[in-house]
């Protein structure tokens, strides 16, 4: 996915996105560690970002949540989608079938305009797969947003280990792209057109 003509100019070189992912052999397996860290600043009060941003089907316009995410209560489901015009390119970059793809989220921690905290189970709702942060302050009516999406250790057979390098450095080039090029670019815009 690209950046959208005219929100180039909402880009700043000091946002940090990019995953921190490692691959080690143990024995005949590798395991996977991976962590996407994000931080960028927006220059509105905390109040007014978190209107914004608490709401993720106005900034990420390829995903589709089923609720305003920052207003569901704590221990209850949420879930997004892919947006039907983003399909062919999830299809493409990931490789699965994202007509059918559903991402459910737990809200273990809501904090209005500080945090929100969510968790991802396994199908059988068993085993935790991953954990999303999502941390506001402010300082001279400027706020940082700080997140973390982390995820479980992922074994393979040693056997698959370029082609896990390969999927992860592919995965973390296309999300990096879309956060730094579109989804906190799009929030600036928002915010500084309301």
């Amino acid at each position: 996915m690209t950046s959208e003509s005219g929100l180039s100019k909402y880009e700043c070189s000091q946002d940090i996105v990019g995953p921190k992912w490692t691959v080690e052999r143990v024995d005949e397996e590798v395991v996977a560690n991976i962590a996407w860290p994000l931080s960028f600043t927006i220059n509105r009060p905390i109040a007014e970002v978190w209107k914004y941003i608490k709401d993720f089907n106005l900034w990420i316009e390829d995903l589709h949540y089923n609720c305003v995410a920052g207003d569901a209560r704590e221990g209850s489901s949420i879930d997004f989608t892919i947006k039907e015009t983003a399909q062919e390119h999830y299809g493409k970059k990931y490789g699965f079938d994202p007509k059918t793809f559903r991402k459910n989220l737990i809200v273990r921690r809501s904090e209005p305009e500080k945090l929100i905290v969510w968790e991802e189970l396994s199908a059988d709702g068993r085993k935790l797969v991953a954990y999303y942060v999502w941390a506001l302050s402010e300082h001279e009516c400027r706020t940082a947003v700080t997140g973390i999406m982390s995820y479980t250790p992922h074994w393979e057979p040693r056997i698959n280990e370029q082609q896990l390098r390969a999927s992860y450095e592919a995965m973390g080039d296309d999300v990096a792209q879309r956060w730094k090029t579109t989804y906190i670019p799009r929030l600036r815009q928002l915010l500084e057109h309301r």
